[in-house]
């Protein structure tokens, strides 16, 4: 019986079978569908079978199977049978697709070039442990909403979903410029690696601190100043890898004490 189902489409496989070989590596056993699928095959018993039996199905998400109907009959039949989902996004276009707003709600996990699958494998064994929903108290992910306009702001590693409100007295000038700053921070910290993701949280959680209370209309400043510190003190624990991101707290520290 698998503890694995993987999902995905045959453009994608070669980040399919290395993952594969790590999920093995970390005892797991594996389902792919590459020795049992003939072309023009309909959605099998076997396949059937395999996500019945298997733990966890994670979904390999891409231009490439958004484009795929045997990833949409496999995941429908993951979550017509309430089995833990894991998501996978491979590239820009991995959230460009129906399939989506069904899975947002679970444990994302960003894959690219410079991906270590061996820490991967790692953090899927623990996600499938805990049940692959987001928990409540992680700070996975935040999406911070900017004058309306949310701006998502994620670390490589980890996603889990909470909003703040960006007070209308930014003025719409402010609020572009903040929006702006976000989406850069957003970018850096998905740059940041798996065995760095503690540093990456604590400075989401930091910015999440000095954004909900320096758009207030009245701030507490001494709170602020507090805040703005701790988020400096953050963004210097990730600069040996994305030194911008100093920049980019500097600047959003500005902006948000510049009206107090």
């Amino acid at each position: 019986m698998p503890n694995v189902f993987i999902s995905y489409n045959r453009e994608d496989s070669d980040v399919a079978t290395r993952l594969t070989e790590s999920l093995e590596a970390q005892r797991l056993s594996v389902f792919r569908d590459v020795d049992t699928l003939v072309a023009g095959e309909e959605f099998s018993h076997g396949i059937a079978e395999a996500i019945s039996s298997a733990d966890a199905v994670v979904v390999l998400l891409s231009g490439h199977s958004k484009r795929s109907k045997w990833v949409e009959r496999e995941l429908e039949s993951a979550l017509e049978l309430e089995k833990i989902v894991v998501p996978i996004l491979l590239d820009a276009d991995a959230k460009n697709n129906w399939i989506w707003p069904l899975v947002s709600d679970r444990v994302t996990v960003t894959v690219d070039d410079t991906t270590d699958y061996g820490t991967l494998a790692k953090r899927l064994r623990e996600v499938i442990t805990r049940g692959g929903r987001k928990p409540s108290h992680a700070r996975e992910n935040v999406d911070i909403h900017a004058g309306g306009a949310i701006v998502n702001i994620q670390s490589a590693s980890t996603h889990v979903t909470e909003s703040v409100g960006i007070a209308k007295s930014l003025g719409p000038e402010l609020q572009k410029e903040l929006q702006t700053l976000l989406a850069e921070l957003q970018a850096a910290l998905e740059m940041v690696p798996f065995d760095r993701q503690e540093d990456a949280e604590r400075l989401v959680k930091a910015t999440e601190m000095v954004v909900s209370e320096g758009a207030k209309d009245s701030p507490n400043t001494s709170f602020l100043k507090i805040a703005s510190e701790g988020l400096n003190e953050a963004a210097k624990a990730v600069a040996d890898i994305v030194p911008k991101v100093v920049s980019i707290v500097g600047r959003i520290v500005t902006l948000l004490t510049s009206k107090v």
